[in-house]
């Protein structure tokens, strides 16, 4: 699980990959799980990011990622 303490390291590719997988940047999902939120980017713009996301990581290690994502694996800032 990465570290959620952004105050003693950079952002590394891991991180990059589960802010781009993370579905809930690009709908709204149900807010009796995840909470009111507005989507940052269009679902076309984040199907096209993960489309490239999965040519360059395969098909098997991004839906792990996106299970991680989905466990709530994800960068957060620091607090």
């Amino acid at each position: 699980m990465p570290s959620h303490d952004r105050d003693d390291r950079s952002w590394t590719a891991d991180d990059v990959e589960r802010v781009l997988i993370n579905p809930a940047y690009a709908i709204t999902l149900a807010p009796g799980l995840f909470g009111e939120h507005e989507p940052l980017v269009g679902r076309d713009e984040w199907v096209r990011a993960n489309v490239r996301l999965i040519q360059i990581l395969g098909v098997e290690p991004w839906l792990r990622q996106l299970l991680s994502v989905l466990e709530g694996n994800y960068p957060v800032s620091g607090e």
